[in-house]
C-alpha cells in the first residue's frame, strides 16, 4: 500500500489492488470513462466511510496506526480493541451508518438536482435512464448496507461480535463471529459462481473468509 495522504496525523493508504483495480475500470469504461468516474467518487465515500470510524475511535482515545483503502472497503487499523463490547459496536457501526447517511442525502439531491449520465449496470438495475446523484446516492446505500452484513470481519461482523461479548467470553464471541464470517465468505462465493453477473462477489467473498 501507498500513503497518499494525512487526516489527524493519520496515515491514509491506498493498497496496489485498488490502484489495479481503477487501472482496469479505465481501460475497460473507454470511452466515457463513467464507471471509472464512479470508481473515483467510490474511493472518497470509502475515505469518510472509514473516518466515521476514526472519530468514534479518537472520542474513546483509542489510537488509530493508519487507514488502508481496499477495492471492497477500508480498513481502520486501531492500536487496541475496545475495553467494552458497547464501544466496539458504536465504533464498527460508525461507518456504515455514516454511509447510509450519506446515501440518503444523496438521493434526496437527486429528486432536486438532474444530472444525466450514461447509462450503467447501477443505474439500469434502478430502472432510470441514468443520474449520477442517483448512482452516487447507490454506492453509498450499498457501501453502508452490504458492510452490515454479519460477517467478520466486516462492519457487522463486528458489531455481531459485541453483541455476543456482552453475553459471554470475549474468546468464545470471536470465535462464534469468525466462524459465521467463513459461512458467510463460502456463501459470497458460491452465489458469484452459479450466478455469474455477481462475479464479484467471488473477490469479496474470498477477502472476508481469509480475513475471518
Amino acid at each position: 500500500s501507498f500513503k497518499i495522504a494525512s487526516i489527524w496525523g493519520i496515515p491514509i493508504e491506498l493498497h496496489l489492488t485498488f490502484i489495479l483495480l481503477m487501472s482496469a475500470v479505465a481501460i475497460l469504461s473507454y470511452p466515457s470513462f463513467y464507471l471509472f468516474a464512479l470508481i473515483l467518487f467510490l474511493f472518497i465515500f470509502v475515505v469518510l466511510h472509514e473516518l466515521a470510524h476514526t472519530f468514534i475511535a479518537r472520542h474513546y482515545k483509542i489510537r488509530v496506526r493508519k487507514i488502508v483503502l481496499y477495492p471492497i472497503g477500508g480498513v481502520s487499523e486501531i492500536e487496541e480493541i475496545p475495553e467494552t463490547p458497547s464501544i466496539e459496536w458504536r465504533l464498527a457501526i460508525a461507518g456504515p451508518l455514516a454511509s447510509l447517511l450519506i446515501g440518503a442525502v444523496l438521493f434526496g439531491l437527486s429528486l432536486i438536482v438532474t444530472i444525466s449520465a450514461p447509462r450503467t449496470p447501477i443505474s439500469a438495475s434502478l430502472g432510470t435512464a441514468g443520474s449520477l446523484m442517483l448512482d452516487l446516492a447507490t454506492l453509498n446505500l450499498l457501501l453502508g448496507g452490504f458492510n452490515l452484513i454479519p460477517a467478520f470481519p466486516m462492519d457487522g461482523g463486528r458489531v455481531f461480535r459485541a453483541i455476543l461479548a456482552e453475553r459471554m467470553k470475549f474468546t468464545d464471541a470471536t470465535k462464534y463471529a469468525t466462524y459465521i464470517g467463513r459461512l458467510f465468505g463460502i456463501a459470497m462465493v458460491v452465489f458469484g459462481i452459479i450466478f455469474p453477473s455477481y462475479f464479484l462477489l467471488i473477490v469479496v467473498g474470498l477477502f472476508v473468509y481469509i480475513g475471518a
